[in-house]
């Protein structure tokens, strides 16, 4: 009978170390995005380049438009514009405006899940300038970034189209002849 009783009971505390394993591992890790876009002041550079003619467009279909505050559908952060005053990057988007040379296009910040790349959301962004795009982020190793914007400058569309890893709480520049992009990503704690 104590043998029994000791064999239902390691099954029991196995089976619970197994729910409070996968409890651990639902939990949603939330992280911090920040993204800076600008583009260069100097008309030269359209003309240095090879430029296709049709470049496309960026694919918007089941893309997510963020929040503002708290999402009404879900209750929660995620997906939700963060305000100004937490962003990281505001002095780098003074030294570029200030410099006559850049003009920002876009500059925001907002909270998401780092999901799997099967899972993984594309998050439209758009700006009262002339560039829109999506930003996908996802996880299997590394974090990863797959950006997707263009620029639409005096009835022509420039396209800037790139995937990389990124490293978690350290800046990163991805750029075009025409647009330049800083993005920051951090984990909430």
């Amino acid at each position: 009978m104590m043998k029994r009783f000791t064999l239902s009971g390691l099954l029991l505390l196995l089976s619970m170390g197994s729910l409070v394993h996968a409890e651990a591992n639902d939990t949603v890790k939330m992280f911090k995005v920040e993204l800076l876009a600008f583009d260069q002041r100097n008309d030269e550079r359209l003309h240095e380049e090879h430029w296709p003619i049709a470049p496309g467009t960026p694919d918007f279909n089941h893309s997510v438009i963020l929040h503002d505050l708290i999402n009404p559908e879900t209750d929660s952060l995620a997906y939700s514009y963060l305000p100004t005053d937490k962003f990281e990057l505001t002095s780098y988007e003074h030294k570029l405006d200030n410099s006559g040379q850049y003009h920002t296009l876009l500059h925001v910040a907002w909270l998401q899940p780092m999901t799997t790349e099967r899972e993984a959301k594309k998050i439209h962004l758009t700006s009262s300038a002339p560039f829109e795009g999506n930003i996908t982020l996802s996880q299997s190793r590394y974090p990863h970034a797959s950006l997707d914007f263009v620029l639409y400058h005096d009835n022509q569309v420039y396209r800037l189209s790139n995937s990389t890893k990124l490293k978690l709480n350290k800046m990163q520049y991805i750029d075009n002849p025409l647009v330049g992009i800083l993005i920051k990503v951090s984990k909430v704690t």
